[in-house]
């Protein structure tokens, strides 16, 4: 090819890639430039500040409700969720509905403090009576006909197996079911009916019930958080210095965690998580 033709050539395809070269050049303009420190890009970078709630579990013993008031005024706080355990757990306490029946722990949670955490139900809502109350999501499984084996199952396809053959197998939420108390020695017992209007996704076979039917069911065992004892064992005992079953304090954002967690330690109280 001829030093003529070979120019026409190059020619030629220089237009073709004239977009090409022009890209190429100022991306190796804007290089040189940003290697002299006479150009800076601009990167922005939205970053969302975190409303995951984060809860860190304080030890219940000696707590009072004091101390909860000093817990909710640290700043950075969201929330003091605490719930009171019906204190039956030896004996267990009984829920039964048309001929099925189980052994369920039972805890009565501050409602208005679950509401501020942003803890969200799976279904339903939170109790609006005395006599309505929430169920954890495993709470079928506890349910199952006297005439089953005695035996506890864990996993979860293994509950799927037998459910309907041994184990409750109805929509719990709007389901009335009856919570069956009773005093150690004597006979006797007395049955509250309850509506489950909430199911909280936790993993967990728990019954929460309202502060209104925590206060009747102590009255009917006369003890505190509803133990139970011989009668003649019973004295009076301090309400105003009620142990909490669980406490956990919730901070408004992932980034207020560490001050949280150090004033509450400067105020004296153990965490036990995290």
């Amino acid at each position: 090819m001829k030093l003529k033709d070979q120019f026409r050539f190059i020619r030629q395809n220089t237009k073709k890639n004239k977009v090409f070269m022009i890209a190429t050049g100022c991306t190796f303009l804007i290089v040189l430039l940003i290697a002299y420190g006479l150009y800076t890009p601009k990167i922005e970078v939205e970053i969302p500040q975190s409303t995951k709630v984060v809860g860190i579990e304080v030890s219940t013993e000696n707590l009072n409700d004091e101390d909860i008031t000093r817990m909710e005024d640290i700043e950075g706080v969201r929330a003091v969720t605490r719930k009171k355990g019906v204190r039956q757990f030896c004996l267990g306490i009984k829920y039964t509905t048309e001929g099925y029946e189980g052994i369920v722990s039972t805890y009565s949670p501050h409602f208005p403090s679950v509401l501020e955490a942003g803890i969200e139900l799976a279904e339903g809502r939170l109790p609006e009576s005395k006599y309505e109350v929430i169920v954890g999501d495993r709470f079928p499984s506890s349910l199952r006909s006297p005439r089953s084996p005695d035996h506890n199952v864990e996993d979860m396809n293994e509950i799927e197996a037998v459910k309907g053959e041994e184990w409750f197998d109805e929509e719990v939420l709007g389901h009335t079911f009856s919570l069956n108390l009773f005093m150690v020695n004597e006979e006797e017992v007395r049955n509250f009916p309850v509506t489950v209007v909430g199911v909280l996704d936790s993993g967990t076979n728990s019954v929460y019930i309202t502060d209104d039917l925590f206060a009747e069911i102590e009255s009917f065992t006369g003890t505190l958080n509803d133990e139970l004892v011989n009668s003649q064992d019973f004295c009076e005992m301090d309400t105003e210095n009620t142990l909490y079953e669980s406490v956990v304090v919730y901070a408004n954002y992932v980034d207020s965690m560490p001050g949280v967690l150090e004033e509450l330690r400067n105020m004296g109280y153990v965490i036990m998580y995290p």
